[in-house]
């Protein structure tokens, strides 16, 4: 789940965990340990999170925040630890695993953070910090570029810097110090703004924008739905058209209006519509795929015909025409 609320999510998510034994018991012999196996239990709840091999390091969360301020002081030097703020907090109920966003309380000197005349002060650099209790994924660090005014954070992208290794505190640190820095940053910064600029000069009807975004986003209409159900899919297409309408008011019918659409749906997935659910993945999945699309989107934009026949039918085929689609 999102929480609305960072502070409880927070609280949900920095509790202390244990490390335990496991036992199998039967009625005739007892309890006996499994060699090589051991439980990860929340302390707060008793709950269980997950069954581990003994060798498993367990990385705590808080612990995996303070690596994800030291990424952020390695890229942006002249800032200190305590300026970066969460402001995202995404995890199951379960408290399996988490994804944190992080972005600085300020203004980071130093950088030109307007991406066109009119959008001074708009955007800042955000990092996702990725951890988990129960082997769904290793910790992971990924940047990006979120837009203040409506928090759509664009993740993903090609020329965006990631950290994927095993929970050992002491390689991470070296990871970090290894593959993060301030020039790595800035090239994301200049791929970016060479992307984006363009976009507000590639026109998009907004009756496009609906499909588009679905598209983009991979919600499709299941077939032979039942009344309720396809009441809440008009729910839905209906949500879609007042985020189109709202941006196209804003910065008009084109690419840039778009792509802010296709992130607001992403970044504030609407996971139930009527009572319904036709969004599967987590805001992680659907933001990383908005990223994709957007550099695959700024290379057909160029041409004419190719842009023309994707915007006609959204599909991956005619965004790669030499790809298959994937799933």
């Amino acid at each position: 789940m999102i929480y609305d609320d960072v502070k409880d999510g927070l609280q949900a998510v920095m509790f202390p965990v244990n490390e335990v034994d496991v036992y199998v018991g039967t009625e005739q012999l007892g309890f006996d340990r499994i060699p090589g196996k051991k439980a990860l239990i929340n302390v707060d709840t008793g709950r269980v999170l997950s069954v581990v091999s003994d060798r498993y390091r367990v990385l705590p969360n808080n612990t995996a925040l303070k690596l994800a301020q030291k990424c952020c002081t390695s890229a942006f030097p002249n800032t200190v630890p305590s300026d970066w703020e969460v402001f995202g907090v995404e995890a199951p109920l379960t408290g399996g695993h988490c994804r944190l966003d992080l972005k600085h309380c300020g203004e980071i000197t130093g950088y030109d953070w307007s991406f066109s005349s009119d959008e001074q002060k708009k955007f800042g650099p955000f990092i996702r910090v990725s951890n988990s209790y129960n082997r769904t994924s290793v910790f992971g660090i990924r940047f990006g570029i979120v837009r203040w005014a409506c928090t759509n954070g664009m993740v993903a992208w090609h020329s965006s810097i990631t950290i994927r290794v095993a929970h050992d505190v002491t390689e991470m640190e070296r990871s970090i110090e290894a593959q993060i820095n301030e020039a790595k940053f800035r090239k994301v910064f200049h791929d970016l703004r060479g992307v984006l600029g363009p976009l507000r000069n590639v026109q998009v009807p907004k009756a496009r924008f609906r499909p588009l975004v679905l598209s983009v986003l991979r919600i499709r209409k299941p077939a032979d739905m039942p009344e309720k159900r396809e009441n809440a899919w008009k729910s839905l297409e209906e949500h879609l058209d007042r985020v189109a309408t709202r941006y196209v008011k804003e910065m008009g019918a084109n690419g840039y209006a778009l792509l802010n659409a296709i992130t607001d749906v992403a970044s504030h997935p609407p996971t139930r519509v009527g009572g319904c659910s036709f969004i599967r993945r987590e805001r992680d999945g659907l933001q990383r795929l908005a990223g994709v699309w957007l550099a695959d989107f700024a290379k057909i934009a160029k041409q004419e015909q190719s842009l023309g026949a994707y915007l006609e039918k959204p599909s991956l085929e005619t965004l790669r025409p030499t790809s298959s689609p994937a799933g």
